[in-house]
């Protein structure tokens, strides 16, 4: 978390996504969990594409965002 926070305020940001080294994901986790969150990403960015989003490793557990943005997140009431 350190690494994330200094990452965030070297660059200014407000949302921070970590993305997995791809051969080390495939390494550490089940096969089929590997194919699962590779293929939802694939398909997740393919969509955030269209609206310009950056690629992003959605399936990744960690994200931070700096407390000034958590009323957006608490008060989303769409799907998730």
């Amino acid at each position: 978390w350190n690494s994330i926070a200094k990452h965030m305020m070297d660059e200014n940001s407000d949302i921070c996504v970590p993305r997995r080294r791809e051969a080390e994901f495939q390494r550490s986790y089940p096969i089929e969990q590997f194919h699962s969150e590779m293929f939802a990403n694939y398909m997740l960015n393919s969509i955030g594409s269209k609206l310009n989003l950056p690629a992003i490793d959605w399936t990744n557990g960690p994200v931070a965002f700096r407390a000034t943005q958590a009323e957006h997140w608490l008060r989303y009431t769409g799907e998730l």
